[in-house]
């Protein structure tokens, strides 16, 4: 049994699991459970890590009075505690632990590490900044609103590319590993119950769409940009009655539709992705009160086996390959579960 936790974070490759409890304190544990390190830091709501936790970003989200961001080596030593013009946003690291960006609503600080030290470039965006990922080399894509759109930013600033959406809509990105693909989800505008899904190139070509009816899309792809699974909202209509139903579909390399899960018997809460886009580890729960579990899908939909979690999943996140799933329960046990596929053993 653990501190109630606040925010949980797994590296990319699951060796690590980094966790803020509501008493300030942040903890890493290894892959067996062990506990690393541990420091008090007040005001963290939320962790990004980078490969074995050599390098972990904690710092309060959208709180003007906290804008101070802590960056901690692999034995939770605080390197650098940076404050920033104003409430943070998001915050990303790269899996080796060699950049890290930090956004305000109109600024992002870019950081390069050299050992213990940091390399800072504050870049000026026009637009309220949303969301963050790496693209190739030392870039970034940027979400904005108003306008809405998406760029490449390079770390000098200068900006290789702009996607802007005619009408107001709220993106949902997800980078490859290497940055060069980019999955991007939308809502249609207006009211409208209809979703865009786009795979970009890092130079923006469009390399496929698909469309469905929807609202509020979040997307995830697999590390080598093969695969992507969406959740969004269905509506569903009976009489004269209407609903919305939580699904999770996934999209081949193609923009192909292979599958959809979710409706009134399975309501998906979560979901990960291996690199390759072969397996994917869906967490849901029933209405009929039989609790969350774990599935385990191939990419064309067949179920392998099922874990039945003994307690309500309170928090969830995966490592980037999708290889492992850390999650803190309501019985206040944090638990790391390894996606066991009959490739991998």
């Amino acid at each position: 049994m653990v501190s109630p936790l606040v925010v949980l974070a797994v590296s990319p490759g699951g060796r690590r699991v980094v966790t803020g409890d509501t008493h300030g304190v942040l903890r890493c544990y290894d892959v067996r459970g062990v506990l690393r390190w541990k420091r008090e830091l007040k005001d963290v709501d939320r962790l990004a890590t980078c490969r074995d936790a050599r390098l972990t970003l904690a710092y309060a989200a959208r709180q003007p009075l906290r804008p101070r961001a802590h960056f901690l080596d692999i034995q939770g030593k605080v390197l650098a505690s940076p404050t920033l013009p104003g409430a943070i946003q998001t915050g990303i690291v790269s899996i080796d632990g060699k950049l890290a960006a930090i956004a305000t609503q109109h600024q992002i600080l870019f950081f390069s590490r050299n050992g213990d030290q940091f390399r800072s470039r504050a870049l000026e965006v026009a637009g309220q900044i949303r969301q963050l990922q790496f693209g190739p080399a030392d870039s970034l894509y940027v979400v904005t609103r108003k306008p809405h759109r998406i760029q490449l930013v390079k770390s000098t600033g200068k900006v290789l590319w702009t996607r802007e959406a005619r009408t107001a809509v709220d993106y949902s990105i997800s980078a490859s590993q290497d940055g060069k693909l980019l999955a991007a989800a939308s809502q249609r505008p207006a009211g409208a119950t209809a979703i865009d899904v786009l795979m970009l190139s890092s130079r923006n070509e469009r390399l496929w769409s698909a469309s469905s009816p929807g609202r509020a899309p979040r997307v995830r792809i697999s590390g080598e940009g093969s695969a992507v699974i969406l959740t969004y909202e269905h509506k569903v209509a009976y009489k004269r009655e209407s609903r919305f139903e939580q699904r999770l579909a996934y999209l081949d390399e193609e923009g192909k539709r292979r599958w959809t899960r979710g409706g009134v018997f399975q309501i998906p809460l979560y979901g990960s992705l291996s690199n390759d886009g072969a397996w994917i580890v869906a967490l849901d729960t029933q209405p009929r009160g039989e609790g969350p579990s774990f599935r385990l899908f191939d990419r064309n939909g067949a179920r392998w086996w099922l874990y039945q979690c003994p307690a309500d999943v309170l928090i969830a996140t995966a490592s980037a390959d999708g290889s492992y799933i850390a999650t803190y329960r309501a019985d206040r046990t944090l638990e790391l579960v390894y996606v066991n596929t009959p490739a991998g053993g």
